[in-house]
Formats: structure tokens, sequence, C-alpha cells
């Protein structure tokens, strides 16, 4: 199952060139801060003060910036993910191996 389907430009273990990468970098980083436009509209709509916005906008950072460390370090270790199914509890349990 190590192949690829033909409609499939870069598989999972490509690495695709740096042209690719950095346009892909530059849209993620773009539709990062379309997120944190909304809730500055937000609080904008609401008459909110400079102190709010800041909070918000700080909030909106921090949550895209832990959202991309986790898939980063979930993909390095997604090959070692061990689920582990208990019938009798009918659970599914990820666990992960070094």
């Amino acid at each position: 199952m190590n192949q690829k389907p033909s409609n499939i430009i870069y598989g999972v273990d490509d690495l695709p060139p740096f042209s690719t990468l950095f346009f892909l970098a530059f849209q993620h980083a773009v539709l990062a801060l379309v997120f944190i436009v909304y809730p500055l509209m937000l609080v904008a709509e609401v008459h909110g003060t400079q102190h709010e916005a800041e909070g918000i906008v700080t909030a909106g950072f921090l949550a895209v910036a832990i959202t991309s460390l986790s898939v980063a370090l979930i993909r390095q270790y997604a090959n070692k993910v061990v689920i582990d199914k208990q019938k009798e509890k009918e659970r599914i349990y990820l666990r992960f191996e070094p």
C-alpha cells in the first residue's frame, strides 16, 4: 500500500519543492490573519475598548500558534500511533510509541 493514487501530486512522505512549501506557508499565514480580523470586527461592532481588542488578538495568535505546533508534532509522530481497541468498553485509545 505504499503506492499513491495517480491523481495525488504529493504523497504523505514526499517533500514538495521549496516554492510550493513557501506558497503553502504564505497561504497558512494569510488564513491565520483572517481569523484574527473576525474577532476585531466583533470588538468594533460591540464598541469594545482597545484593551479588549488587544486581548482578543493575543488569544487569537496563541490559538493559531498552538494549533500549528500541535499539527506539526502530531504529523511527526503520526506514523507511530497505535490504536488500542477495547471491545468490552467500546472505546478507542490512541497511544504514541517512540
